[in-house]
């Protein structure tokens, strides 16, 4: 725990974060410290620059009027987004799910909520917002529990999203509340496109607080958007984990990260009830050469806000006044400080200030006067790894490096004493000298910070040194090389380790001087290995950052495959291995950002392509269902004109299950009953009026006599019986000629079965039709055409087993289980179905004398017709 003023900030390890400036809220969770009273202004921190810039930093609080802070039970509309991408499992979904629970129970009674889940998008829970403890609320708690952890998120997409979940006739304040890791992968949240979302969510006046929790979490991002929008950030400790030699438990793990994340669902819960203030367009500054952010950041009741800027020459004080539009409508605001004494202490105001130019001022994370001074530590702690990068690069006789490097240092901070001690040691070249030369002396070396004269010089090895300090009195000050150099020098060295006893035949013949004896060769050939190995670990990286929009996965394994090359490297010294094991780290965790992103594109780009392919799919099947349409239409045309109104009627109904909800098929079918209907009226009352006529000329033609002379005589009775039995004797006469092969067969037909009979098992058809061409010498044929018509083959099994009947009812017998018949047709017995064979007519001539002629007697004469 740290403690800045009243504010408590638990501080945690920022991982991941790139920019020195970002650092701030990322290392720190702000929670609201008590509001100061109105008009009050916080302290202004000033640094002045070896160049005479006049840096400051100031504190600001909103002037709250009496009914301008809400109170505890008014209402807000709260959005609560929660994290459900991939990364959130575990440990981390638990404890997010119960701060989640302990911020609805923390909510006020007129608190309006609704929950979404967010990855690429932000998906609504429930229909509409309601209050924390309705059933539809724990409704919706339900469904996110239900909700599986996958895939990436996409932070820019999910706030707009949230922004549409509102009501936008309700004038209560509005609050977004995000739990999660803040990883956009999907969407990078950074430059232009945060300005404009930040623009966007101060447009519509939505303040949005976060819970950063995940194995890595993207701080710096939720800082600033806190920061832009009057906000609030709290950045999760350490995972409380099972550990079997502390006894503890993974159930007690659980409880105690579940008990601190409840404690921060609380927290979220207070900080729903602050109020916001909304800043409406530039300040009036006075007093002030740069003021950044360009657009005062929304101010918080429960925090201040801070501001920083370069102070105007010769400026005593700072003067901002501003318009803001408070709970009970647009106030003015002034905000007045004197500048205090300038103080080395606050030297990070200068990186700020100028990283805070670029884009003005809209990517700060100074959330609170807790991140600012969060800030300030990380840009300061970013200062002393490269101060010791400097001291390392002096070590290893890399002046120009170590020289640059502290150059670079002294821009930022010019009191900077171990950059100066660097640049000292690069001007004066003393520990290069003492670096290049060795002297033996005459025996084995006298024990360090003896008094020696110069002929004599004592020996001291150097092991390692640590620290470069500044000049400083010693007791004995520790020299390599002659002749020895005085403390006048400057060149002391602070931590040296000796080797007390040396053997005489580690060192050169006496008094001989050998150059380059501090850095054995093989020292010499590590450092060789290492900045070979470097350049090409740089070469890979930028071959690997090459590959990323086309192959990550193939980017991936070559930085993998560098990574194990590193480790198993034994030449390389500690620093050089964790300097490029850092480099490959971050290009694999940039290049699986890239991946996941390419394949999020990938998939897009193939639904898009289904999508594309099931609409052309669609529209084909559409231009051929009109085609059909048409086409049937046309035929429905035709047959109109031609009255064939029935077969109209039908191809209207084939146009009705094309187009079943269409009204072109119902017209047509009217219109062909109507005109049917009307064809057959006018038919039949036509026909009607000549029946009629007709019946009338029968009517006449019965009034007209007959003559009875000469007498109608009939045959007698005997007559008439021997015209029947002739008739019944020849009761069909086939006209048409028949030749001997077909005589043949119709005998065959009428005699009965051979001995043999008919006794087949599961025989195909072809063979038994060889057996009765060969067992009657009659020929048969198979109507192959027909057959395929109807799904039958040569092979058709036949089972039959018939005896003492006819072949003519032992054909028909046999055929009917295939559904077949036979024809005498060309000389030849066929087999065929019996739709051909319906087919096939016979003329055929009956004597019906003895019907047609009336032998009744005739009684009477004249006119009996």
């Amino acid at each position: 725990m740290m403690y800045f003023g009243k504010t408590r900030v638990r501080h945690t390890p920022a991982a991941g974060l790139g920019r020195g400036l970002a650092l701030a809220a990322a290392a720190a969770a702000v929670i609201a410290a008590p509001s100061a009273s109105a008009g009050e202004t916080g302290p202004m921190n000033v640094y002045r620059h070896a160049d005479g810039q006049a840096y400051f930093s100031l504190s600001l609080r909103p002037e709250l009027r009496p009914g301008d802070a809400m109170g505890v039970d008014a209402p807000r509309q709260v959005v609560a987004l929660f994290d459900t991408s991939a990364s959130q499992t575990g440990m981390y979904r638990d404890a997010a799910l119960a701060s989640l629970e302990a911020l609805l129970a923390g909510m006020g009674p007129g608190d309006r909520v609704r929950l979404a889940a967010v990855d690429l998008d932000a998906r609504p829970l429930s229909d509409a917002a309601a209050p924390a403890d309705s059933p539809e609320t724990a409704a919706a708690l339900e469904r996110l529990r239900q909700e599986a952890p996958l895939g990436t998120t996409d932070l820019v997409s999910s706030l707009a999203g949230a922004l549409e979940m509102f009501d936008p006739q309700a004038a209560t304040p509005r609050v977004v509340l995000y739990i999660g890791d803040g990883m956009s992968n999907a969407n990078l949240v950074r430059g232009p496109g945060f300005a404009k979302l930040a623009k966007l969510l101060r447009a519509q006046r939505v303040s949005v607080s976060s819970y950063a929790i995940g194995p890595r979490r993207d701080a710096e991002v939720l800082a600033m958007l806190a920061n832009q929008t009057g906000g609030n950030l709290y950045i999760d400790a350490p995972m409380a984990w099972a550990d079997d030699t502390t006894g503890v438990t993974p159930q007690r793990a659980t409880q105690e990260n579940q008990r601190r994340a409840a404690g921060v669902g609380r927290v979220m819960a207070q900080w729903v009830r602050g109020t916001v203030v909304w800043p409406e367009a530039d300040a009036r500054v006075s007093g002030a050469q740069t003021l950044l952010p360009r657009q005062l950041p929304p101010l918080r009741s429960d925090r201040d806000t801070i501001v920083v800027g370069t102070l105007a020459p010769g400026a005593k004080a700072v003067t901002i006044s501003a318009a803001a539009v408070g709970e009970q409508g647009t106030l003015e605001s002034t905000w007045s400080r004197r500048a205090s004494q300038a103080n080395e202490a606050h030297a990070y105001l200068a990186d700020l200030v100028n990283n805070a130019r670029r884009d003005g001022g809209v990517s700060m994370t100074t959330v609170g006067s807790a991140g600012l001074a969060e800030t300030g530590r990380m840009l300061m702690s970013r200062l002393d790894g490269l101060t010791e990068m400097a001291e390392r690069a002096i070590t290893v006789g890399d002046h120009q490096s170590a020289a640059r490097i502290a150059g670079a240092v002294l821009q930022s901070d010019p009191g900077n004493l171990r950059a100066q001690t660097v640049q000292r040691v690069v001007a004066s070249g003393g520990a290069d000298r003492a670096r290049q030369q060795v002297v033996k002396p005459s025996g084995p070396p006298a024990a360090a910070g003896g008094d020696s004269p110069n002929d004599s010089l004592e020996l001291v090895r150097v092991a390692q040194v640590e620290t470069l300090a500044p000049p400083q009195a010693a007791a004995g000050p520790i020299v390599i090389g002659a002749p020895r150099i005085s403390e006048g020098d400057g060149v002391v060295l602070g931590q040296v380790t000796t080797l007390d006893s040396v053997a005489a035949a580690d060192y050169p013949p006496a008094g001989e001087v050998t150059d380059g004896a501090f850095l054995s060769g093989v020292e010499r050939r590590n450092r060789l290995f290492a900045q070979m190995l470097e350049k090409e670990i740089r070469n890979i990286i930028s071959q690997a950052r090459d590959k990323l929009s086309t192959s990550p996965a193939e980017a991936i394994q070559d930085l993998k495959l560098a990574m194990q090359s590193v480790q198993n490297a034994p030449e390389l010294i500690a620093d050089v291995r964790a300097s490029l094991t850092d480099r490959l780290e971050s290009a694999l965790r940039e290049a699986s950002r890239s991946a996941a992103f390419k394949a999020e594109l990938d998939r897009q780009r193939e639904e898009t392509a289904a999508a594309a392919r099931e609409l052309k799919l669609l529209n084909d099947r559409l231009t051929q269902k009109r085609q059909r349409e048409k086409q049937l239409l046309d035929r429905f045309d035709a047959l109109m004109d031609e009255r064939r109104y029935e077969e109209a009627s039908e191809v209207a109904q084939i146009v009705e299950e094309t187009d079943p909800n269409g009204v072109t098929p119902v017209a047509a079918g009217l219109w062909a009953a109507n005109n049917r209907a009307d064809y057959l009226n006018r038919t039949y009352r036509a026909a009607r009026a000549k029946g009629f006529i007709d019946s009338l000329l029968l009517v006449e033609l019965a009034a007209v006599p007959l003559s009875d002379d000469p007498p109608i005589v009939y045959p007698s009775a005997s007559e008439w019986e021997e015209l029947t039995n002739r008739r019944k004797k020849y009761q069909a006469v086939d006209l048409k000629s028949q030749g001997e092969a077909e005589l043949r067969i119709s005998e065959a037909l009428q005699g009965p079965l051979t001995s043999v009979g008919l006794d087949f098992t599961d025989t195909p058809l072809e063979e038994v039709v060889e057996f009765l061409r060969a067992e009657y010498q009659i020929e048969i044929q198979l109507d192959t055409l027909a057959l395929e018509d109807l799904g039958i083959g040569a092979d058709e099994p036949i089972t039959v087993n018939l005896r003492n009947i006819s072949l003519r009812s032992a054909l028909r017998i046999m055929l009917k289980q295939l559904e077949l018949t036979y024809i005498i047709k060309d000389e030849v017995l066929q087999i065929t179905t019996e739709e051909a064979a319906a087919l096939e007519l016979t003329v055929k001539v009956y004597p019906v004398g003895d019907l047609v002629i009336d032998k009744s007697p005739i009684f009477g004469g004249g006119g009996g017709g």
